[in-house]
């Protein structure tokens, strides 16, 4: 993730003027522009995932169905130690047919994989790719938990718990 700062030069003196000052330096990031992670087949459609950071310096993420005038689904995370990020929806494509999306996007290059648990008891595991992931279920299906794990199926940070 990019992050720019902006740098003053320091206050300079001529002899025999008055002293200058400049503005104080700057080093506040500024937000990260959209960044099209992916697009996926979603049945008829297309799913778009973005990342993004906001004017808070708060990481954030978010999905929709191209072509559609519907709001995106996003989260963003405030917390500067989280290791996973992850959110949900339930779309239908221009076929009719209902489809289950849960995407996310972690924080640390160790997650390899998320194993997403499902309220009906199942689960799915989720492949990390470029710092995300994206799973698109058939049917009405909710995750309650998101656990990111390393190549060797550890545990990676915390637990990520859908609301």
């Amino acid at each position: 993730m990019p992050t720019f700062a902006v740098t003053v030069a320091a206050p300079t003196t001529v002899p025999g003027a008055a002293t200058q000052v400049s503005a104080p330096t700057s080093t506040v990031p500024r937000p990260e522009s959209d960044q099209l992670w992916k697009e996926q087949p979603m049945g008829a459609d297309i799913l778009a995932v973005t990342f993004y950071t906001d004017t808070s310096q708060n990481r954030c993420l978010r999905f929709a169905v191209k072509g559609r005038a519907e709001p995106a689904i996003s989260a963003c995370s405030s917390s500067k130690t989280a290791t996973l990020l992850a959110v949900q929806g339930v779309e239908t494509d221009s076929a009719g047919t209902v489809f289950s999306v849960i995407v996310g996007r972690t924080f640390s290059d160790q997650i390899t994989a998320v194993s997403l648990e499902l309220a009906d008891g199942g689960n799915t595991p989720a492949e990390v790719t470029d710092r995300g992931f994206a799973v698109v279920l058939p049917g009405k299906r909710t995750a309650i938990r998101a656990i990111p794990i390393d190549q060797y199926g550890n545990l990676v940070g915390d637990k990520f718990v859908f609301k």
